[in-house]
């Protein structure tokens, strides 16, 4: 058994003990802090109650654990040994019923997890996905099928889609989804695609799967799923998504010619859950949705009707840049300061997933965030206070729906009782997990009508109908001696009900998420402290160009969550006016000293954009924009050591993306670009990205710089705004900058910076005066005049390439 699961740790049961054995006896000692049992070989254990616990313990480290238990007692293995009547086995039958990894966990009744009280499952109420991506390509740019499940509630996702060369969507994608696991076709994955994967996904597992045998293809996947213990052979009952990637003139299921990789990714999938002894419970939920490519505009005006069911789309860049969500890789603060941490509170864990959701993929629809700001500013209103409290509690006391209607759909398949090895089974606590059930069922039920004695059920394990209340029930047990085959096809009956009634209660359960995301937006907007404002979207671009006007604007996390020190215990947060587009120009080159506050109030800008799109309330005065379609930052510096890609490399990438996918609807925001070269190189690239953006492109933009001579360019340009962070500052002296005293303003004023007091930020990190004082003598010798008419030089070629005037030009060659 061990030699086809190398990989995994087996947990064999023996007796009312997990016991494991060699090498994964000596992992769980040192995981699981067990001590070894006496014996000539290495080998441990624990009590079956108190499998959840090490089993999760082990998963969370990365291991596959592997449950195998007996299917058969002593005295059946004597049975068997009789009747067979030759040789004599001396071990009872043992069968692997469960292989748990990372992305496939399903909070079995075993498992021992809570789900009552709003707490999820081991304390984690966010998703965690399988991802199986198979790449093709199409004149020479990528294709990728795609295929995410959520086996904690059985949800699919399934799609197939065309990118660029820099698999801009496939990023966007993961970024969303955050996958737990990931699978590969073996030899068919091209090194762009490794490189993505090692790179955005370098500390997610990652399995190769044999094609054809493990990584099926789109053929074998729908012949599999033809199975009558999936879908069955009538494809026409089948779930929409999988039938709209059929071909429609066939008899047969067969796939489309728009969809063969996103169904072989399916088929990596099914595959694996077979593994994982799963793939049941998980097929036959029937939740599989489509995954749409992104559509970027294409049209000059756009009405409203044209934003109906669009997404602002966030890329994973954008997420980690702005600190909308909480990343693996993050510290505790930033998580902390994160926008999802700040919003959040939310009463059950299905509302933290939507919350979740909502950050990732704000909406561009009018009516939605309409009625979403209907909906918060109800529940602000003196008048329900109350209501919101009562609504507050009563979500407070509801488990994971979400997660519970998964488990009752697996407890309730005959297959698990007929033909599952956990049928078989011989479970010592038993009588436990019955108990669990029920109590899992009764949390479910709560609320609805009360069919029997519900303490009785969870006391006792089992429950009993109370006569009188389900005729159907009493008719059925008064005749069961009799009619055995009518109480069978009342069973599949009442199966059948279940089965449509679960897409009933989906539907509750979203709706339920949805009030709670918006009781947690109201509750933001009631204890943040801020003055806040209901965002006015304008939708007529006929008579509005893209414009985005915030006056008095807060950043929604950090105005509220102030970090404080030894020397003080207050902080005041400054609001700022920002301006793009209507009758403003659209970009804004940014300058200001360094540590002034450029960086924060581009994000802020970003922040508050985000938060208006997801139907919210924001920290403002006042907030008037036009939809943005998408959101895009070039912001700090960073290498891809994994990827082999330098700083500088980095930034021009992803100012790439920017430049191609841009729209006049998106916005922009870019952060001393740049700076991973030498000054010239840096200065005539953020030269050319600022006049491309200005000129061609003409979104709504912030571009902050360190380079002086770009703002002589933008004088002559309509489309950009100068402005700068202020500061005041004191002993101003040329000759010895250590005796500056920088004080720091943070208020956005018209105009450019003179200089950034880069050996003031200097002074402030402890660099010792002289180093300081040789540095300003060395900056003199290395910017010389003949350094200063080079860039000068260049400054004059753009503005002329740019169609300055004869006297603008002669005015900017005198100033040599």
């Amino acid at each position: 058994m061990k030699s086809k699961n190398f990989d995994t740790l087996l947990l064999f049961k023996v007796g009312k003990f997990y016991e494991l054995y060699h090498m994964d006896a000596v992992i769980a000692v040192d995981c699981l802090g067990l001590t070894f049992m006496r014996g000539a070989f290495a080998h441990a254990g624990f009590p079956e109650a108190a499998y959840g616990k090490f089993a999760d313990q082990l998963v969370s480290r990365g291991y596959k654990v592997a449950r195998i238990e007996q299917t058969e007692t002593p005295q059946q293995l004597e049975e068997r040994n009789r009747n067979a009547g030759f040789g004599k086995d001396k071990v009872v039958r043992r069968e692997i019923c469960r292989v748990t990894t990372t992305a496939t966990r399903t909070y079995a009744v075993i498992d021992g997890c809570s789900t009552s009280s709003g707490e999820t499952d081991n304390g984690e109420s966010q998703s965690k996905y399988l991802l199986s991506i198979k790449e093709g390509f199409s004149d020479h740019d990528p294709t990728y099928g795609i295929c995410l499940v959520d086996t904690s509630v059985g949800k699919f996702f399934v799609g197939e889609f065309l990118d660029d060369d820099y698999s801009s969507y496939l990023r966007t994608l993961i970024a969303n989804f955050t996958p737990a696991q990931v699978l590969f076709e073996r030899g068919n994955l091209s090194a762009h695609c490794k490189i993505i994967l090692n790179g955005v996904l370098n500390s997610v597992q990652k399995e190769g799967l044999i094609p054809k045998k493990q990584f099926l293809y789109a053929e074998e996947t729908l012949k599999l799923l033809s199975n009558d213990k999936y879908l069955g052979v009538d494809f026409s009952t089948w779930p929409g998504t999988l039938r709209n990637m059929l071909d429609q003139d066939s008899i047969v299921a067969k796939p489309n010619k728009n969809s063969m990789l996103a169904i072989s990714a399916l088929g990596a999938v099914l595959y694996y859950l077979q593994r994982c002894l799963i793939d049941v419970d998980m097929i036959t939920m029937r939740d599989f949705t489509r995954l749409e490519p992104v559509v970027h505009f294409s049209k000059e005006e756009c009405s409203e009707s044209t934003w109906s069911n669009c997404q602002m789309i966030l890329d994973g860049i954008t997420l980690e840049n702005l600190n909308l969500i909480p990343g693996d890789n993050r510290d505790l603060q930033a998580a902390s300061l994160s926008l999802y941490s700040t919003l959040n509170k939310c009463q059950t864990s299905f509302g933290k997933r939507m919350l979740h959701r909502w950050i990732c993929s704000p909406i561009c629809h009018l009516t939605v965030l309409k009625e979403r700001q209907d909906a918060i500013e109800f529940l602000m209103s003196p008048a329900n206070i109350r209501l919101a409290e009562e609504i507050g509690e009563l979500l407070r006391k509801m488990p994971d729906l979400e997660r519970l209607l998964q488990k009752i759909h697996t407890l309730g398949l005959k297959y698990r009782s007929e033909s599952h090895p956990d049928g078989r089974a011989v479970l010592f606590e038993a009588v436990s997990y019955n108990k669990r059930k029920i109590k899992d069922l009764l949390s479910t039920l709560a609320g609805f009508q009360k069919l029997f004695d519900h303490s009785l059920a969870e006391k006792e394990g089992m429950i009993i109908p109370q006569k009188g209340l389900d005729l159907e029930y009493d008719s059925a047990c008064r005749n069961v001696d009799k009619a055995m085959h009518d109480l069978e096809v009342f069973r599949k009956d009442q199966e059948e009900k279940v089965d449509f009634r679960r897409h009933i209660w989906t539907d509750v359960v979203n709706r339920v998420s949805q009030v709670d995301v918006l009781l947690s937006l109201a509750r933001y907007c009631q204890t943040c402290g801020l003055a806040l404002c209901r965002p006015e979207f304008v939708y007529d671009s006929r008579t509005v160009d893209p414009m985005l006007s915030i006056e008095e604007g807060y950043h929604p996390c950090l105005a509220t969550k102030l970090p404080t020190n030894d020397t003080t215990t207050t902080f005041t947060y400054i609001a700022n006016d920002s301006f793009l587009g209507g009758t403003h120009p659209p970009v804004v080159l940014l300058t200001g000293p360094n540590m002034g506050g450029k960086s924060t109030l581009m994000r802020q800008v970003a922040v508050l954009t985000v938060l208006a799109h997801m139907g919210s309330f924001v920290p403002a005065r006042s907030m008037r924009l036009t939809p943005v379609d998408r959101i895009f930052t070039r912001i700090g510096a960073n290498d891809r050591l994994i990827c082999g890609q330098s700083t500088f490399f980095v930034e021009l990438r992803e100012t790439l993306i920017i430049l191609r996918n841009a729209t006049k609807h998106s916005l922009v925001l870019i952060d001393e670009l740049g700076r991973g070269t030498s000054t010239f190189d840096g200065t005539a690239i953020a030269s050319a990205v600022l006049s491309h953006l200005s000129r061609r492109i003409q979104c709504r933009s912030f571009f902050s710089t360190h380079y002086h001579s770009l703002c002589k360019c933008a004088t002559i340009n309509s489309k950009i705004t100068l402005a700068h962070m202020a500061c005041m500052v004191e002993n101003e002296d040329e000759t010895n900058p250590t005796e500056e005293c920088v004080t720091f303003l943070y208020r956005l004023t018209d105009g450019v910076c003179p200089k950034s007091y880069g050996f003031f930020a200097a002074r402030l990190a402890g660099v010792k005066p002289e180093v300081v004082r040789n540095a300003y003598e060395a900056s003199t010798t290395f910017f010389d005049s003949a350094s200063r008419k080079r860039i000068a030089i260049a400054a004059i070629k753009e503005a002329a390439r740019s169609g300055a005037s004869v006297a603008q030009l002669r005015s900017m060659v005198n100033s040599l």
